[in-house]
């Protein structure tokens, strides 16, 4: 048994589980699941086609609350900022990636972006050019998620838009990966599982939404996150100090 299909397929349930019941915050899950089997430079390109059941999940169970404005204008973004994150994501070295996801992952965490949004009006067009870039080239946006958390958007409306929103940027990432050279082909069997468990944690996540206390998910979520990022920070500590 090729046990790394079992650990995406059960991470991935647990991320389209938590994605639905929350509007985010899955993303981390697929990505420590990725990482855990897989170095960045191959973790990075395979988050996109591993969240597609999960997105697809949420569009179809949260369709009548999309908000269609914030989506036309992120994906109009995302077309640009793929084109750039593409290739700062191929001329980065490996540990280079590792540190940059690690600081990217601290700073979404343990700096509110009530912070610095205030009460400014959202320029959703500059947000899909930047989240993408950020996630292209460093495997995690997370820019869209901290800006429309903190607005007047429904929980329904947030968890369908973002979905969309991610299924657009992960179409294009995936395509301009693979214009460039990456091999999905040897991961077929993972993205398979990953799209089955996707659907069902999705389906799962929508009936427990109001069961789940909302302080212990934050406690949780902020302490996989950090300890993500301790880690990959670790891994690439480790692979200086090798060298």
């Amino acid at each position: 048994m090729d046990w790394s299909i079992v650990i995406v397929g059960v991470g991935c349930f647990v991320a389209a589980f938590v994605n639905a019941a929350f509007a985010t915050g899955g993303v981390f899950i697929v990505l420590a699941t990725l990482t855990a089997i897989f170095p960045p430079s191959v973790a990075i390109p395979l988050m996109g086609p591993a969240s597609a059941g999960s997105l697809v999940g949420r569009i179809w169970l949260f369709w009548q609350d999309i908000n269609w404005r914030i989506s036309v204008l992120f994906s109009l973004g995302a077309t640009v900022g793929v084109v750039a994150g593409i290739s700062v994501f191929f001329a980065m070295p490996e540990n280079a990636l590792r540190v940059g996801l690690a600081v990217l992952l601290l700073f979404m965490i343990w700096f509110p972006p009530s912070l610095w949004l205030g009460e400014r009006r959202i320029p959703i067009l500059g947000v899909g050019v930047v989240h993408v870039f950020i996630a292209t080239s460093l495997g995690l946006g997370g820019l869209l998620q901290a800006v429309l958390i903190n607005t007047r958007i429904t929980k329904a409306a947030l968890t369908g838009t973002l979905a969309l929103c991610m299924l657009v940027a992960d179409g294009l990432k995936v395509f301009g990966y693979g214009a460039l050279g990456f091999d999905y082909r040897a991961y077929i069997p993972h993205l398979i599982v990953a799209t089955l468990v996707g659907f069902a944690g999705a389906w799962a996540g929508k009936r427990v939404a109001h069961r789940i206390s909302e302080r212990m998910f934050r406690l949780v979520f902020k302490s996989i996150v950090t300890l993500l990022a301790l880690r990959l920070m670790a891994q690439a500590l480790t692979s200086w100090l090798s060298a």
